[in-house]
């Protein structure tokens, strides 16, 4: 399509993420965590309104393909959240624990999106299969 314009979205992108990440890392990681959300509440938008405008999708459809994956992010956060929560670790076990719980909440993310969204909402799966290998396509 139009590389030019993949170019400069991803350009203004990593521009929005290094200053935001820079003013949220002020207050840790924490800040720079939400500096990355607020990227992409900025980011999204633009994206969405560019996409519409060269191809046009309607918005209810973009919308129904961020929703689609909305309910795997959330499931992945809680279980997160609910292996940090109820594991204790001390200090030295902790960078172990986080690693196991991003990799635990990682894979069964990947679980939900090839399970769940692949069937509820099959237009949001597709560009998945279609930057896939083709030997892989089959497990897909």
């Amino acid at each position: 399509g139009r590389p030019n314009v993949a170019a400069r979205m991803s350009l203004g992108s990593a521009m929005i993420g290094v200053v935001s990440a820079a003013i949220g890392g002020i207050w840790g990681v924490g800040g720079a965590a939400i500096g990355f959300v607020a990227r992409g509440l900025v980011t999204i938008p633009l994206g969405m309104r560019t996409t519409r405008r060269l191809i046009g999708p309607p918005l209810a459809r973009q919308l129904r393909s961020l929703a689609a994956f909305l309910v795997p992010s959330i499931v992945m956060y809680i279980v997160v959240r609910a292996i940090l929560t109820i594991t204790p670790a001390s200090p030295t076990e902790a960078w172990f624990l986080l690693g196991l719980s991003v990799a635990a909440g990682a894979a069964l993310y990947a679980i939900l999106v090839r399970f769940v969204v692949s069937r509820v909402a099959p237009e949001a799966y597709e560009p998945i299969l279609a930057v896939s290998p083709a030997r892989l396509r089959a497990y897909l």
